[in-house]
């Protein structure tokens, strides 16, 4: 049986090599690597993200999906990709970055999502650092190691 290959093994190691992936790979970049990006994303259950969100109104098909283009709501989702906390017995990996560019950072944890299969709770209880008793706050909504004790809203 042969082994297939995937567009994050081989395209995304392609374009490092070449030292191109962060002028292709980049907020306003259009086309096959963006919608290849965007399918990666989605099966790692950052599919709300790529959505539109409008208040008070059902999540819609965002035109950076319909159109395979990376605006707002790409970004959105390769910034929470780059945030995401530990999940499983994966290692630690929280990087900083804005979500409108690839780099080499966020393209490692990227593929190692990829191979172990691991995608992001659909539940918030399922974060093991989220803690609900009001005196160990590890996390807040936005994936923040806080650190800070007992918040009041």
């Amino acid at each position: 049986m042969a082994a297939t290959t995937c567009w994050c093994d081989v395209r995304l190691s392609e374009l490092l090599q070449q030292r191109k992936l962060e002028s292709v790979l980049k907020e306003g970049a259009l086309g096959d690597d963006v919608r290849a990006l965007q399918e990666h994303l989605v099966r790692f259950n950052f599919d709300l993200e790529l959505m539109k969100t409008a208040k008070g109104a059902e999540p819609a098909q965002s035109d950076d999906l319909k159109l395979a283009r990376w605006g707002k709501y790409t970004t959105r989702a390769v910034r929470m990709l780059a945030l995401h906390p530990t999940v499983g017995s994966e290692p630690e990996k929280v990087i900083t970055a804005d979500g409108k560019k690839l780099t080499q950072a966020i393209v490692e944890k990227l593929q190692g999502w990829c191979r172990s299969g691991t995608s992001s709770p659909k539940n918030y209880w399922e974060f093991r650092q989220l803690r609900l008793d009001g005196q160990a706050q590890l996390v807040d909504a936005y994936g923040d190691d806080l650190g800070h004790g007992e918040q009041s809203a």
